[in-house]
C-alpha cells in the first residue's frame, strides 16, 4: 500500500475512534447488559454459569460466547453504567474489535472489487452511526459483526485450491457465532452458493469439513447442558427480563406471530409473565393494526389462558392451548399468516431504526440527527439490494454476491416469519450490506466480466 493511503488510513481510523468515544455518556445500559454482566461476574468468580451465586440455579436460557467475552474484557472491574472501570475496559475492546471490522472490510473489499470498493466499505462502517453506537454498548452487536466478517471471510473470498481449509473456517466461524446468538446459526446459508460451484463429490466433502469444525466448537455447549439439565437446549431459549429462562414459550410466541405486523410482540411472551391480571395482557395484545381477537369465542378461550396462567406459570397447558389458538389462524388465514405478514415484519425491520433500545435519552445536539436514522436505515437496505443486484451480474463478483445476499435473505426471511424481528437484529447483517454496496459501486463504470454475445454473421 502506498504510504499516502496508509496515512489516510490511520487518520480515518482515529476519526472513527473519536466519533466513538464522544457517544460514550448517552449509550444506554438495558436489562440485557446487565444480565450478561450477571452472568460474567459468576463465571468468574465460581465458575458457574448462573445470574448469581447458589442457590441461584446454572443458566441455560443464553449461548455463554458474550459473558466468556465480558469476563476477559473486564476481569474484576466493577461495571455498570453509573461508572466503573469495568464497563470502560469493554468499551475499550468493543471499539478496537469494531475499528479492526473496519479494516477487515477494508481488506475483503479490495480484495474483491478493488481500491474504490476498499474505501467505500471502510469510510460506511466507520462513518454508520449504528456501528458507533453498538460499539459503545454492553451488548453482543458489535461481536456479533465481527463474527459474522470472521465466519463468512473464507466463503466471500473462496479460492478452489483452499476450499477444505475456508470450509473448516467457515464452519468454526459459524459455530462461535452460533454461541453468540442463536440467530448465527443463519450464516449457515452462505454454504449454499458456496457449494454449488462444486461437483457432488467436492461438494459433500467440504460440507462435512464445515460440519465436523462446526459441532468441534459448539458441542461443549449443548453436552453441559444436556448433563446439567437432561435437554441440550442448543440454541438456549427465551428469557424474561429478569433473565430467568422460560421454557414453554412456542405457543404463545406462534400465536402473537400468526396476527402481530411488527416486532412489538415479539417480548409479550415473556413480559406477560409479569403482568397479574389476565385483562392487561389481553390489552397488550391489542396495538397498532393486528386483531389479535377476531370472536367473542376466541377472546373467551384468551381469557381462560391467561387465567390458567396466572394460577401456574407459563405452563406447558397454557402453552399448548395459545399454540392451538394459533393453529386454527393458520388454517383461517393461511397466505396472511405464512407470508403477508412475515413480509410486513421484514420491510418494517428494516427500516426502523435499530437504535431506541440503546440510546434512549441522547443529547441534545443529536436529537435532531435520530429523525434521520429510520431513513439511513433504509437507505442502506436500498443500496444493499442494488449493490447485490450488480455485484451477482458481474462475472468476477457473482460467487461474492450471491454469498452474501444468501445470508441476508436467509435472515431477513427467518426472523421476519417468526417474528424474532427488532430492528436492532439486522445489525449483524450491516457488514455485508456495506461489502454489497461498496461491490457495486464498483460496477456502475466497470464493464461486465460477462462473456460478449457473438456476432451476427455477415449475409
Amino acid at each position: 500500500m502506498r504510504r499516502a493511503e496508509f496515512g489516510i488510513l490511520i487518520v480515518l481510523c482515529a476519526l472513527g475512534i473519536a466519533a466513538r468515544a464522544s457517544l460514550r455518556p448517552w449509550v444506554f445500559g438495558g436489562s440485557d447488559s446487565y444480565q450478561y454482566l450477571k452472568l460474567s461476574d459468576e463465571l468468574r468468580e465460581h465458575g458457574r454459569y448462573a445470574l448469581g451465586p447458589a442457590p441461584e440455579p446454572l443458566h441455560f436460557g443464553r449461548p455463554p460466547l458474550y459473558p466468556l467475552f465480558l469476563v476477559a474484557a473486564k476481569g474484576s472491574a466493577r461495571a455498570d453504567q453509573r461508572g466503573g472501570e469495568g464497563w470502560a475496559r469493554i468499551e475499550f475492546v468493543q471499539v478496537g474489535i469494531d475499528v479492526l471490522l473496519a479494516l477487515a472490510l477494508f481488506a475483503i473489499a479490495r480484495r474483491a472489487g478493488g481500491r474504490r470498493a476498499a474505501w467505500i466499505a471502510l469510510v460506511l462502517w466507520l462513518a454508520s452511526p449504528f456501528s458507533i453506537v453498538f460499539s459503545m454498548s454492553v451488548l453482543a452487536e458489535t461481536l456479533g459483526a465481527a463474527l459474522t466478517v470472521a465466519a463468512l471471510a473464507p466463503l466471500l473470498l473462496l479460492r478452489d485450491e483452499r476450499a477444505a481449509r475456508a470450509f473448516a473456517l467457515a464452519g468454526a466461524g459459524v459455530a462461535l457465532a452460533t454461541l453468540l446468538r442463536p440467530d448465527g446459526l443463519l450464516l449457515g446459508a452462505a454454504f449454499l452458493p458456496a457449494l454449488w460451484r462444486f461437483d457432488w463429490r467436492r461438494r459433500a466433502r467440504l460440507a462435512a469439513f464445515a460440519a465436523a469444525a462446526f459441532l468441534i466448537v459448539f458441542s461443549p455447549w449443548p453436552i453441559r447442558n444436556l448433563v446439567q439439565f437432561g435437554r441440550a437446549y442448543p440454541l438456549g431459549t427465551r428469557v424474561d427480563r429478569h433473565g430467568t429462562p422460560v421454557v414453554h414459550h412456542a405457543g404463545l410466541a406462534r400465536f402473537i406471530a400468526s396476527w402481530d405486523t411488527s416486532s412489538y410482540g415479539n417480548g409479550l411472551p415473556t413480559t406477560c409473565l409479569h403482568t397479574p391480571d389476565c385483562r392487561a395482557s389481553i390489552a397488550l395484545l391489542q396495538h397498532d393494526r393486528a386483531k389479535p381477537i377476531e370472536s367473542p369465542a376466541e377472546q373467551a378461550e384468551v381469557e381462560r389462558l391467561f387465567a390458567l396462567r396466572d394460577k401456574e406459570g407459563m405452563s406447558a397447558a397454557v402453552d399448548a392451548g395459545f399454540d392451538a389458538l394459533a393453529s386454527a389462524r393458520l388454517r383461517r388465514h393461511p397466505l396472511e399468516v405464512l407470508l403477508l405478514l412475515p413480509i410486513e415484519r421484514s420491510v418494517k425491520m428494516w427500516t426502523g431504526h435499530m437504535l431506541d433500545e440503546v440510546m434512549a435519552n441522547p443529547p441534545r445536539p443529536i436529537v435532531p440527527f435520530k429523525n434521520w436514522l429510520d431513513p439511513l436505515q433504509l437507505m442502506f437496505g436500498l443500496l444493499m439490494v442494488v449493490g447485490g443486484a450488480l455485484a451477482v451480474r458481474d462475472e468476477r463478483l457473482r460467487h461474492f454476491g450471491w454469498t452474501a445476499l444468501a445470508v441476508v435473505a436467509a435472515r431477513t426471511a427467518v426472523l421476519g416469519f417468526t417474528a424474532i424481528c427488532t430492528p436492532r437484529y439486522t445489525f449483524e447483517a450491516m457488514p455485508l450490506a456495506i461489502l454489497l454496496i461498496a461491490a457495486g459501486a464498483t460496477c456502475l463504470r466497470r464493464p461486465s466480466r460477462r462473456s460478449p454475445a457473438p456476432a451476427a454473421p455477415l449475409s
